[in-house]
Formats: structure tokens, C-alpha cells, sequence
């Protein structure tokens, strides 16, 4: 929902590395391939299963939603830590901000809570 306006962004505005909905970069996506599935094999041929049969390019991730939502959640997965429970969104923004965006990106906790509460949960105004 951050990263995306939940999908109404494939590519990055103004020409930046992030595709798909999650806006994984060029460089996060060959690490995930060069550093994790390389070494779990049973689990990338899962993950190119997705992706018709091949790892493909990071291209793939900005019209393949289960491609994109398998690279992300690998990311995740080799975070240090449990993920937190889909019920706390102050941790979860904790998480994504340490581990997803990172300290120095460019998420903002209150806009991050905005789409949130607006595209998960589907809040308007407060109300549900």
C-alpha cells in the first residue's frame, strides 16, 4: 500500500529503481538471487514457478503481482527478527522502516499510517 499507492505505481515516478508494487530496485532483486535463492534451491524454483519457469529480470515485478509479492516477502524473510503482528501497526511500520525503506528512505510513519488505515483497512475519514 506504501510503496505503490496499492499498485497505482508500477514504476518509480520521475525515473527511479522501483518496480512493481512493492517497488523493489534492480540492485535488491539481483541481491535476493545472487545471496538467498541461490542457496535455497527448492524455494527459487517455487518463486520462478511465478514467474513462468524463469528468474527473469526485475521487469518482471511490474506486471506480475504474485512475482513481486514472492521477491518481497523473501526480502523480508532474511530480516533479522519475527515479523510483527498484523495487528500493531506502530511495529509494523517499526519493521518496514528499519528493514523494507530503511533508516535513510524516504517513508514518512504518519503517510505510511494514512494509506494504511485508507487502502487495508479502508478507513475514510475514521470511519470504516
Amino acid at each position: 500500500a506504501n510503496e505503490s499507492n496499492l499498485g497505482r505505481y508500477r514504476t518509480q515516478a520521475k525515473g527511479g529503481p522501483g518496480k512493481g508494487i512493492f517497488q523493489i530496485e534492480t540492485s535488491d532483486f539481483n541481491d535476493i538471487w545472487d545471496n538467498y535463492l541461490k542457496y535455497h534451491k527448492d524455494l527459487a524454483q517455487k518463486v520462478m514457478e511465478l514467474n513462468g519457469g524463469v528468474e527473469g529480470t526485475s521487469n518482471d515485478l511490474i506486471n506480475n503481482d504474485r512475482y513481486s509479492i514472492a521477491m518481497a516477502r523473501i526480502d523480508y524473510l532474511r530480516c533479522k527478527g519475527n515479523l510483527p503482528s498484523a495487528q500493531d501497526l506502530d511495529a509494523i511500520w517499526a519493521y518496514y522502516k528499519q528493514w523494507y525503506n530503511t533508516p535513510e528512505g524516504a517513508a514518512v510513519e504518519s503517510i505510511f499510517k494514512f494509506k494504511y488505515n485508507t487502502y487495508v483497512l479502508g478507513e475514510i475519514d475514521g470511519d470504516h
